[in-house]
């Protein structure tokens, strides 16, 4: 059971499930890369992906509360962890390789929250190495970390 949106296809008669769009109606931009981007953003394989290295990074952050010093130790080990799915050459790699590998580029950026001590929003920049039709995107994914400042331990 599932819900896939049927979609129009362009200069035609017919209707066709097409990319596993999601139901939210992407964005047109003056930019074709904007719009591109936003197409991207729409596309379920893209969310659920991004969206399960988030729950990840949550999960790491939760279990080690207490355990970071400080801002960048946090920022360096979910960074050496992330990098273990990044694939340096996805173009040449194998099929077995990609599925372990599923990321072309990732990046965490973790920064302290102004005015509000003991959190911090941390920033994924995650680029999946597979293409929808011919188009390559990224996701950036913003949330809050709390830290054992706040007494979290």
């Amino acid at each position: 059971n599932g819900f896939i949106p049927l979609i129009h296809r362009k200069n035609s008669d017919y209707a066709a499930f097409i990319g596993a769009q999601s139901l939210q109606k992407p964005q047109e931009y003056y930019d074709p890369d904007a719009t591109a981007n936003a197409n991207l953003s729409a596309r379920l394989p893209y969310l659920f992906a991004c969206s399960r290295f988030a729950h990840f990074l949550k999960c790491i952050v939760r279990d080690n509360i207490g355990s970071f010093k400080e801002r960048e130790d946090m920022q360096r080990w979910l960074n050496e962890w992330i990098t273990n799915y990044v694939d340096a050459d996805p173009v040449n790699s194998s099929q077995e390789t990609e599925a372990r590998r599923p990321l072309a580029a990732a990046e965490v950026v973790v920064e302290e929250v102004e005015g509000n001590p003991g959190y911090y929003d941390a920033k994924f920049f995650l680029r999946p190495h597979f293409q929808l039709e011919g188009l390559t995107g990224s996701l950036r994914l913003v949330t809050k970390l709390p830290s054992v400042k706040q007494g979290n331990a």
